[in-house]
């Protein structure tokens, strides 16, 4: 029986589409409905490319967010859970452990897990570090913590329609902007710490322009009052000590890369 909406936001043009819609069916299994959102001309391309899988024609001229935002509304209130996924990242065997957590505590609103991220090539850069302190996520972000990633989280869907979606006009960071007003009014969140998917680095993807990623989160700083003291560092350091040993494996490794400075992981 089918209880979870992911969509798919796409032009059309990625080869890597084929592999995420290949890990989604695999791991999702009958419990998912998959639905890719893309330009009106790319409609019947997708359709003939992929059949038995549905594909919704965007609003004209829709960004990113306000394309997930037009598909998960239109039948999220049928599910009980709903998420995203883009067509350049996958769900990886781990993504199991957020359906488990979901199905196992029903008070739960969000469960979030780790990444790898990786390159154009498929290569793994390293693994995303994270914390079961979401409580902390505000203090963190005051430091450029960004706790988790939409790739592996899994939210209900009645959370979602609580918190009426993605806030469109944040081209980059609505996600996050997200998780935040998700804390702001009391929804409650499980951290696992598989790694349940990917997040692959392009130099052609919206979010490599870190001036704009950067402008964005000072914005979100300032709407939802979030400024530094002692309490986010506090918050900093300990986030770091319990992530040494990962931080560690990534500088032996040669994968202290810039990429992980600027999105705290």
């Amino acid at each position: 029986m089918q209880d979870t909406l992911i969509v798919t936001p796409t032009l059309g043009e990625r080869a890597s589409l084929g592999r995420t819609i290949e890990t989604v069916r695999t791991i999702g299994g009958e419990r998912v409905r998959h639905v890719l959102v893309c330009p009106s001309s790319q409609v019947m391309k997708l359709e003939q490319q992929f059949p038995g899988l549905e594909v919704v024609a965007e609003p004209a001229k829709a960004g990113i967010f306000a394309a997930v935002n037009f598909a998960l509304r239109r039948s999220a209130g049928s599910y009980q859970y709903v998420g995203y996924i883009n067509d350049d990242d996958y769900w990886l065997p781990g993504f199991e452990a957020l359906f488990t957590t979901l199905d196992r505590s029903p008070q739960i609103d969000i469960a979030y897990g780790r990444v790898n991220f990786i390159n154009e090539r498929n290569e793994v850069l390293f693994a995303s570090t994270s914390s079961s302190r979401y409580k902390a996520l505000k203090r963190l972000f005051a430091r450029d913590i960004v706790l988790f990633t939409q790739q592996a989280t899994l939210i209900t869907s009645n959370c979602f329609r609580r918190l009426g979606g993605y806030d469109e006009s944040y081209q980059l960071t609505a996600d996050t902007e997200m998780w935040i007003r998700a804390l702001e009014i009391g929804c409650e969140m499980r951290y696992c710490k598989q790694l349940c998917a990917t997040f692959t680095i392009q130099s052609d993807q919206l979010s490599a322009d870190q001036a704009k990623v950067q402008e964005e989160n000072t914005r979100i700083r300032r709407e939802h009052g979030i400024h530094k003291d002692w309490h986010s560092t506090v918050e900093f350091l300990s986030y770091r000590l319990q992530n040494l040993p990962a931080y560690t494996r990534r500088f032996m490794h040669g994968r202290w890369t810039k990429v992980g400075q600027l999105f705290g992981k």
